[in-house]
């Protein structure tokens, strides 16, 4: 089997008013919103495909996949852990939008999973499992993250946690998986999960992970279309120190990028 890295350089992904002929010996993988999506044997051959794709006057734009990474996580237990509520004060809004018909808010949680067999997640019907997972681990058909894996594969539940911690009962947070147990994943698994959730109805879309350099096309307009239907997309300035505009998708203008003041 190929690795994640390998597999995702093997991928073009092309976007174009008709579909293309394939380019070489290529496994078909089906796309959306006119973008098409081919899985090769080789980064050489994607490469060569990547060409030709580029040539098409129909085409808008070809690339091939890319590797992004989940923000890291000192959190690797079994149990739940926040933290910023004390210095927030959320509680006290909490308590008042107890007291008000607030409207229910869905935040789509696009991580490497929760670990929804945790008591405090089982003991409220405000944590979902879509049922999505386009990772490369984990179990098909459920957000469940891979338990008992590295520190990486907690980062979602600890995410879960803050956001339970944090919000009153009109919110829930519902769990897509497109990392995996390590915290990579790739840009058309992300991509894909951000038009997923855009279509069931979220209205905050939360993303701790980050790239290298200029968004692709790919995930640039997935977040683009995500805020031209008025969803809010919350994402990682990342953990380096830096200076966020070396990274995506926080450097983009339709994105609230969240960093720490005392890490």
């Amino acid at each position: 089997d190929k690795s994640l890295e390998d597999s995702a350089a093997s991928r073009v992904i092309v976007k174009a008013t008709m579909e293309p002929e394939t380019f070489g010996n290529a496994e078909r993988i089906n796309g959306t919103d006119n973008v098409y999506i081919y899985q090769y044997e080789t980064a050489s051959e994607a490469a060569n495909a990547l060409e030709y794709y580029d040539s098409l006057s129909f085409v808008e734009w070809a690339e091939t996949d890319e590797i992004v990474e989940t923000q890291s996580s000192s959190y690797n237990s079994d149990e739940t852990f926040s933290y910023g509520a004390d210095m927030l004060g959320s509680k006290y809004a909490k308590q008042y939008l107890e007291t008000i018909d607030a409207p229910e808010i869905n935040i789509a949680l696009i991580d490497v999973g929760i670990n929804f067999r945790l008591k405090s997640f089982k003991d409220t019907n405000r944590v979902i499992d879509s049922g999505i997972n386009l990772s490369d681990t984990g179990e098909a058909g459920t957000a469940q993250a891979d338990v008992g894996s590295p520190a990486s594969a907690y980062h979602g539940s600890h995410i879960t946690s803050i956001l339970l911690d944090n919000t009153a009962s009109n919110v829930n947070i519902i769990g897509y998986k497109a990392m995996n147990r390590d915290g990579y994943g790739t840009l058309s698994a992300v991509a894909t999960c951000i038009q997923l959730s855009v279509e069931a109805g979220a209205d905050i879309i939360n993303l701790s992970l980050t790239g290298i350099g200029e968004p692709p096309s790919l995930i640039k307009e997935a977040i683009q279309d995500a805020y031209n239907n008025g969803v809010i997309c919350v994402v990682a300035a990342g953990n380096e120190n830096d200076d966020v505009s070396y990274y995506y998708p926080a450097n983009m203008d339709e994105v609230y990028a969240v960093g720490a003041i005392d890490y």
